[in-house]
């Protein structure tokens, strides 16, 4: 109860000052100074304020939390609940000075947070400032702010304490209520972050209380600020049956299923499955949690559209009220260079339509696949339709590239072991390289070799990197896309760099790899598509279906796996983003 009065003291004093002039410069948990004896939990907490020494905007468009009070009071929130701080927590020696490093570490021990052990409405908050970011603009208006600051923090604060004492008891009440049941002994002293000594301009949060519109006091009234639109992940409770899953989420590759698993913001299935599977469901479900979706996972047993459809029909018996499968993994991308659909390594398609490329007609020497009306795969869903119609704006497409930038950062910043990590780093521009498609990866100049003969390639040769094969560089393609990326990448705007565009069209999906350029274009051409996959076609018809897919090559014979965990994350970082706009 200490711990709760003094978080929503301190929460609701910065709603108080938030704005005004004392908070036009940048506020910290250093400017918290908390007094107590040692035997008490300290329940005044005082903030101080040194506008020489202070310094930096209220917004950080560059920084991965775009407003570093609420990130700051997020983390002092926590460190309440911890009753040290984060950095003693940790085990580190000196504080975290920058803000990047601060919210990741923060997230990662939020994670860790058992919910048995903390209340609901407290984690929520604590939550709501980690997470919090703007939808509509990239610089709110600090009413906005002060106004998601009280309904969405300090006011469910307030009612938990008001239910905890069955009314609102006043600050000095709160005191005294504490000081009678509480002692915390030693633990009050590793909250002081300051000494008393050396505090300027030092401002009671006590003082806020004394005014008689303090939510605290019994004949208050309470402010109605107009709602902010803050976009904020929530803690929901969780899923009674599997009737309250509505999204599936499919992935081909365990390296798909692992960047996915990143991102899934809550668990349900980390004490064991909760919610079963229908009789003859061969699927291993994982469970858990996206923004306000319950979603459920499937790893592909394998490759290839008939896995994907019997995994699909399988999920629609176990899952009957799911309403969107979102198909997430990598892909080989036409790369149309010099055109207004030029991909590249890292950007990510977006289904508007499936075309099965390898279902058709044998003639003779010629593949006919069927495209009638009667043989193609049925169009999206209402909603899907209307979805990737607004991602497909320049303002809805600039929103989910925003964003998959932000989720692509946290992927970086939160995979779990050091290779991981390495893999999910951007290979760089200059690995990105598209060979003309009559340049065929083989062996040159070997007489005795399978290679020289036009159509064919050895095996060993299909085995070699470009790099071990020594393909002749003076026929790679140039590509405007790419040197802007250079360019970025040698002024270190690495963020920019490695931020994947966003493209909606047809993809082509059969259960055969494509690897060859010339098929690549010919076919992409004549059928308008934007990429090849494997399993697209098997889950169109089961499910309402979106595919998520990263381009990790160009579905020619040059294509290797540098890419491909790079690829997986832009195409989860997509896939996160998408569901923000999924309602």
């Amino acid at each position: 109860m200490a711990k709760f009065t003094l978080s929503l003291t301190l929460c609701y004093s910065l709603f108080h000052f938030y704005g005004g002039s004392w908070t036009k410069e940048r506020w910290s948990r250093k400017n918290i100074v908390f007094f107590g004896d040692g035997t008490q939990f300290p329940l005044r907490p005082f903030l101080s304020s040194d506008p020489q020494k202070l310094g930096g905007p209220l917004y950080d468009p560059d920084g991965y939390h775009k407003y570093p009070e609420f990130l700051e009071l997020g983390v002092t929130l926590l460190e309440i609940h911890l009753g040290q701080k984060l950095e003693s927590y940790l085990g580190y020696e000196e504080d975290i000075t920058n803000y990047d490093d601060l919210w990741c570490k923060a997230l990662e021990l939020f994670k860790e947070l058992r919910p048995d052990f903390i209340s609901t409405v407290y984690r929520d908050a604590i939550q709501k400032c980690l997470m919090a970011n703007f939808s509509v603009s990239d610089a709110c208006d600090e009413q906005m702010l002060r106004d998601s600051l009280f309904n969405d923090i300090v006011k469910p604060l307030e009612a938990e304490v008001g239910m905890i004492f069955k009314e609102f008891l006043s600050m000095d009440a709160l005191d005294e209520e504490a000081e009678r049941k509480i002692n915390l002994g030693s633990k009050a002293k590793s909250m002081n972050r300051h000494a008393h000594s050396g505090i300027t301009n030092t401002h009671s949060l006590q003082s806020n209380y004394d005014d008689i519109s303090s939510p605290l006091n019994k004949q208050r009234t309470l402010p109605q600020p107009q709602k902010a639109v803050l976009t904020i992940t929530t803690i929901r409770s969780r899923p009674a049956s599997r009737d309250d899953f509505e999204i599936a989420i499919v992935c081909a590759l365990p390296l798909e299923y692992d960047a996915v698993c990143i991102l899934i913001d809550e668990f349900w299935d980390e004490d064991g499955d909760q919610y079963g599977k229908a009789t003859r469901d061969p699927n291993i479900y994982t469970t858990g949690r996206i923004g306000k979706h319950n979603i459920v996972l499937v790893l592909l047993p394998d490759m290839g559209k008939v896995g994907a459809a019997s995994a699909a029909a399988s999920l629609r018996l176990s899952f009957p009220e799911l309403k969107l499968l979102l198909l997430t993994g990598i892909c080989g991308g036409v790369p149309s260079p010099g055109t207004a659909k030029e991909l590249v390594l890292g950007d990510v398609v977006l289904s508007t339509s499936v075309f099965q490329y390898d279902f058709g007609r044998r003639h003779g020497d010629k593949f006919v696949p069927k495209d009638t009306s009667t043989d193609s795969l049925g169009r999206p869903s209402k909603d899907i339709r209307s979805l990737l119609k607004i991602c497909d704006t320049n303002r809805g497409r600039r929103q989910l590239e925003k964003q998959t930038a932000f989720y692509l950062e946290y992927i970086q910043n939160n995979a779990s072991t050091e290779h991981s990590i390495e893999q999910y780093l951007c290979p760089g521009a200059a690995n990105d390289k598209l060979f003309e498609a009559t340049y065929v990866h083989k062996h040159y100049g070997e007489p005795q070799c399978l290679c020289k003969s036009p159509h064919e390639t050895c095996v060993n040769s299909r085995k070699l990197s470009c790099h071990e094969l020594q393909c002749d560089e003076k026929f790679l393609v140039e590509r405007r896309r790419i040197n802007h990326k250079l360019q970025l990448e040698q002024q270190g705007r690495r963020k920019e760099a490695q931020a994947p565009a966003i493209f909606l069209g047809s993809i082509g999906s059969g259960d055969t790899v494509m690897r060859s350029s010339e098929d690549r274009d010919r076919i992409a051409e004549e059928y308008d598509l934007i990429a090849f996959e494997m399993e697209g076609a098997g889950a169109w018809d089961e499910l309402p279906c979106i595919v998520v897919k990263g381009i990790c090559d160009y579905a020619d014979s040059h294509k290797n796996k540098m890419w491909q965990h790079f690829a997986a994350a832009t195409a989860a970082s997509v896939m996160k983003a998408l569901l923000e706009k999924y309602t």
